[in-house]
């Protein structure tokens, strides 16, 4: 069946790209000038996906959302993941849908950990991180516990880093 989505499609992600919740990667953000609904040139801050190609428009609501998960900072969000969710808002005197964050942090499987993990140990030895020889995990050691090494050794690669 051909969908509006077809004859129209849109160059950044619609509700409809996001109908069964995906969970996503923040891979990178942008600033795109566009117009708004009275046809003034604006500047829009534009969000980026490991899983989309296109990037999404990132308005006040989900920005405000992933802000109180990852912190004000943008760049702290590379990486961090969510779950997107189409909803009906009422916007500019009619009901519409709009994408939304879920406003609450996605378990992260094991696989994923351990991939972030070993990116982040590759920063440290690149840095040349004293004592990196110290952080290791393995692939049956329960999530909670890669989660704690790998903020304290993000902490200590990004002192490293900064040197």
């Amino acid at each position: 069946m051909t969908t509006m989505n077809d004859l129209f499609p849109s160059p950044y992600l619609t509700a409809h790209d996001v109908a069964n919740k995906p969970t996503v990667t923040l891979k990178s953000f942008s600033k795109k000038t566009m117009k708004n609904k009275q046809g003034e040139e604006e500047v829009k801050p534009i969000i980026f996906f490991s899983e989309f190609e296109k990037g999404m428009v990132l308005n006040k609501t989900n920005a405000n959302t992933i802000a109180g998960l990852y912190g004000p900072t943008l760049e702290d969000w590379i990486g961090e993941r969510v779950t997107l969710q189409s909803v009906m808002v009422e916007a500019f005197g009619e009901s519409q849908e709009a994408i939304r964050v879920i406003n609450t942090k996605p378990s992260a499987d094991k696989a994923t950990l351990l991939d972030r993990y070993q990116k982040l140990f590759e920063r440290g030895k690149k840095a040349n991180m004293e004592g990196i020889e110290n952080y290791v995990v393995s692939p049956d050691m329960p999530a909670d516990e890669i989660i704690a090494i790998g903020k304290e050794l993000k902490a200590k690669v990004e002192a490293a880093e900064s040197f």
